[in-house]
């Protein structure tokens, strides 16, 4: 084949798949250095076609279905979406994440609104309750290009010699097909989330996975997380052993209508934001997609405390990092405005009220 691009796919320094692209006729050919499926560019799929290969391209995209997608292709100058033009724009790395691994953590920074404040609140409620397994988040400022950014940064969980693998890489290393197209076969909710546990168990071995989905959508109905999509649920891989493990939870900027600059202005009140809001990724609404996994795997989620003093938890926070007006006008970053925590309280309550079941009586 006349290739007019060649693209190596590499973990570290070495180079486990050449990609031979021919732009012209649309074809791909590939040369795979590693036997280790998870390291390869395909997985198992040694010819893969032109389709595989856009969809490759896409899976280092921020996904099509994404909320705030004309605002993120406008940032990149980008009319449409185009798997090839974006992964041109930003290297591969998730276009709209400011994410960076230094020191032993994780540092993130906010884009859409108050996403290090949901991160924070979600993480010190969890910590007191009987799901011990998530990342830990605390606010900081990000220096980053001469700029300051609000964010928040959390321990890496990765050992040295592990990757962090999605579901839909996953999914398409080992079937070729990820799973987001997949479960657009499946109709029933059950079917959707037993077919994901199962493929699961059967690739990587790991026998409780049913109750760690459930846990998460527990998490996420609470929580309102709009952004679980299947980029989005992510397992450990040790390329040396060629082994997985569960993963801690993380990610949860997207909860408690953290995105005011599109879809969730604060202005809102709690039932306007709750009437717009989309759970992902097996169904739209989250109690639908939490009683189906609670009837497969069960109950988790039990917070160490009352529904009525969820609020006094986050009085907490409010004390340590509330921003008055005067520190907003001079530029102070390290905190979070009244409206922000108002909004966050305000959801917490109403929430608190709807799941009174996950609180101590």
């Amino acid at each position: 084949m006349d290739y007019t691009m060649r693209m190596d796919f590499m973990c570290e320094e070495k180079c486990c798949t050449q990609i031979l692209i021919d732009f012209r006729h649309e074809k791909v050919e590939i040369k795979n250095t590693t036997d280790k499926i998870m390291l390869r560019a395909f997985g198992i799929n040694i010819n893969p076609t032109w389709e595989d290969f856009l969809e490759f391209l896409e899976e280092r995209c921020f996904p099509r279905t994404r909320d705030n997608l004309k605002l993120i292709l406008q940032d990149l100058n980008l009319d449409f979406y185009d798997p090839w033009n974006i992964v041109e724009k930003t290297q591969g790395h998730m276009g709209e994440d400011m994410k960076w691994l230094q020191d032993g953590y994780w540092y993130k920074a906010d884009q859409f609104g108050y996403e290090s404040l949901a991160e924070v609140v979600a993480s010190h409620l969890l910590g007191q309750s009987s799901i011990k397994e998530a990342a830990v988040y605390e606010p900081v400022v990000i220096l980053y290009k001469g700029k300051e950014y609000r964010g928040c940064r959390s321990k890496n969980f990765r050992y040295e010699e592990e990757l962090l693998v999605s579901l839909e890489r996953l999914f398409r290393s080992h079937t070729t097909v990820g799973l987001a197209r997949q479960l657009s076969r499946i109709s029933d909710i059950k079917e959707k989330i037993r077919y994901t546990e199962e493929t699961v168990r059967k690739i990587t071995k790991i026998e409780d996975f049913g109750i760690y989905l459930t846990k998460m959508f527990e998490m996420d109905a609470f929580f309102f997380n709009e952004d679980r999509h299947t980029n989005n649920i992510s397992i450990l891989y040790n390329k040396e052993t060629d082994r997985y493990r569960l993963c801690p939870f993380y990610d949860m900027g997207l909860s408690l209508f953290a995105d005011t600059k599109v879809d969730f202005p604060l202005g809102n009140d709690y039932f306007v934001c709750k009437e717009k809001i989309i759970a992902k990724p097996f169904h739209r609404n989250f109690d639908e997609q939490l009683d189906a996994a609670n009837v497969l795997y069960g109950s988790y989620l039990k917070f160490d405390f009352s529904a009525s003093r969820v609020v006094d938890v986050l009085m907490e926070l409010r004390e340590k990092y509330l921003l008055n007006d005067t520190d907003i006008s001079r530029g102070r970053i390290d905190g979070f405005s009244l409206h922000e925590f108002q909004r966050v309280e305000e959801t917490l309550r109403y929430q608190a009220a709807k799941y009174k079941y996950m609180f101590q009586s």
